[in-house]
């Protein structure tokens, strides 16, 4: 897989739109190309860790990403709201 093709599966996970819906698809290849990005731009092995338990909790829509909020927000605003 490329890095074009991480950044695509990356902007796939991280789209809210995508994940707050009823059948989100996180496949492997998602996920693997998510990982591959953080681990790129991730300088520590820390850092890499924060990021990855942060998409976690992103993807089991823990904490602040699990409200009703979120889930309207993500339905109503444009992708560019939340860059």
């Amino acid at each position: 897989m490329t890095l074009h093709h991480d950044l695509h599966a990356a902007g796939y996970f991280f789209n809210p739109r995508f994940q707050y819906k009823d059948n989100v698809h996180n496949d492997g290849e998602v996920m693997r190309g998510t990982m591959n990005v953080i681990t790129r731009l991730a300088r520590t092995m820390n850092e890499r860790l924060d990021a990855m338990a942060k998409m976690e909790r992103y993807r089991m829509k823990l904490g602040i990403y699990g409200g009703y909020d979120m889930r309207c927000a993500a339905q109503r605003l444009t992708p560019s709201y939340f860059t």
